[in-house]
């Protein structure tokens, strides 16, 4: 579903246009609610009340489903609005990323490998390690490509 959708926002340019059916967003807004309430509710009575129905067991089981594709394409359709809204435009930061990208790419297996060797013997938790270690390789990757393409490239 999620595929399909991208795909349809991709084919009629979505992201390109401008928003025009504020009516309809307000709308979607307001009712989007109910089916996600509904789902949790059917969920939650359905576990603990195993076997007791409140109409029969398939239009149970298909209101259930039902509210769930609802629930689902009203949170895609928020995420969509949103990303349409607020993140689609680029900024400094996320230039500098997008020019970064390929070059930390090729180079953050290395640096992974070197901030994880210093990391080997330490005592701290391995989730904390992971953490640290996937903030750490991204920040430093990064910091080495801008650091090479401002300092060295540019000398060059």
């Amino acid at each position: 579903m999620i595929f399909l959708l991208g795909s349809l926002c991709c084919k009629l340019r979505i992201f390109e246009s401008e928003w025009k059916n504020k009516k309809l967003d307000l709308i979607l807004h307001c009712t989007g609610w109910i089916p996600i309430n509904l789902y949790i509710f059917l969920l939650i009575y359905s576990l603990i009340y195993p076997g007791k129905y409140l109409v029969s067991e398939i239009f149970d089981a298909l209101f259930i489903r039902l509210n769930f594709t609802l629930s689902l394409a009203y949170l895609l359709y928020v995420m969509i609005t949103t990303f349409r809204q607020y993140l689609n435009k680029q900024g400094k930061i996320s230039k500098e990323l997008n020019r970064n990208s390929y070059y930390v790419y090729i180079i953050h297996v290395i640096v992974m490998g070197c901030l994880a060797l210093g990391m080997l013997h330490t005592e701290i938790p391995s989730l904390l390690k992971y953490l640290i270690l996937t903030v750490s390789t991204y920040g430093a990757s990064n910091l080495i490509v801008y650091a090479y393409r401002k300092v060295i490239k540019s000398a060059i």
